[in-house]
């Protein structure tokens, strides 16, 4: 399955705003955890192949300097 299920604009918007609430959440939960403030910025849909996912991941995993570097 490689193809890009359309969004029209009510539904991108929906996805956004509940993945805004989501990392909104977590990132409170996680400032609670540690004692810090966290800021966090409004999550970007983009559509995407299967493939095109997985080349994104793969350089965010691998070209991406590595902390212990």
């Amino acid at each position: 399955m490689s193809a890009v299920i359309p969004l029209d604009e009510e539904q991108r918007d929906a996805l956004q705003e509940l993945l805004n609430i989501s990392m909104g959440q977590a990132a409170n939960s996680l400032a609670q955890l540690i004692e810090t403030k966290i800021d966090i910025s409004i999550p970007k849909i983009t559509s995407v192949t299967p493939t095109q996912l997985y080349t994104l991941l793969f350089c965010l995993l691998y070209t991406s300097p590595s902390p212990r570097d």
